[in-house]
């Protein structure tokens, strides 16, 4: 995949969870991701990037058709909460690689130690993407994300944990699972992907 940022504007993770539910209910629409986006961000054109960034991390998912296909058991997953974050992170990073690179270079470093600074994981990333203004914005929106999904944890200003997920299902393994691929569509399918960085979240 080519390295374009392509994360314009922060999703509330409260909504894209609703957004979710509300896409296998057949009741998303535009209209819906404006009404509950309004809650939640000011101005009408950070709402606008916002409805148009929820509709890549959902409707337009690359992972859509598996999330409809498995409707109850996507919501079942959900009650969850590390196969919640599994499911919410696998599918921003399916949309946004940005999110998938953030969480590969996180996966790598956590490996080897308790924290990361967000000025290292800006340094590796800014090293694929070359660093600039745009990059810099988006991880200050990325990382958030995280937080809010249960990904990672900010014990303190531009520094984070891991929070190690123990999921329950089988589904939010696999939506997790195959972002990785959707990243990576030139890696055999059975690659032992536990030996990624990316699964580091996975692992104790």
């Amino acid at each position: 995949m080519s390295n374009i940022i392509g994360l314009n504007q922060r999703i509330p993770i409260n909504v894209m969870e609703e957004a979710i539910k509300a896409m296998l209910a057949g009741a998303y629409s535009r209209e819906w991701a404006m009404q509950h986006l309004e809650r939640e961000i000011s101005g009408a054109n950070r709402i606008a990037k916002a409805v148009s960034e929820l509709n890549s991390a959902v409707i337009n998912n690359p992972q859509k058709k598996y999330i409809m296909d498995n409707g109850e058991k996507i919501l079942e997953a959900m009650q969850y909460k590390p196969d919640k974050t599994l499911i919410l992170v696998g599918l921003i990073n399916s949309s946004f690689p940005i999110g998938y690179h953030t969480t590969s270079v996180m996966g790598k470093y956590f490996h080897v130690q308790e924290l990361v600074s967000k000025a290292l994981i800006a340094e590796k990333i800014g090293a694929m993407y070359a660093y600039n203004k745009s990059l810099d914005n988006a991880l200050y929106r990325v990382l958030p994300m995280f937080i809010e999904a249960g990904l990672i944890s900010r014990p303190q200003k531009g520094v984070y944990s891991k929070n190690t997920l123990e999921p329950h299902t089988a589904e939010s393994v696999d939506v997790y699972r195959k972002s990785f691929f959707i990243n990576n569509p030139n890696v055999r399918k059975d690659y032992p992907l536990e030996d990624s960085p990316y699964w580091e979240f996975l692992q104790g």
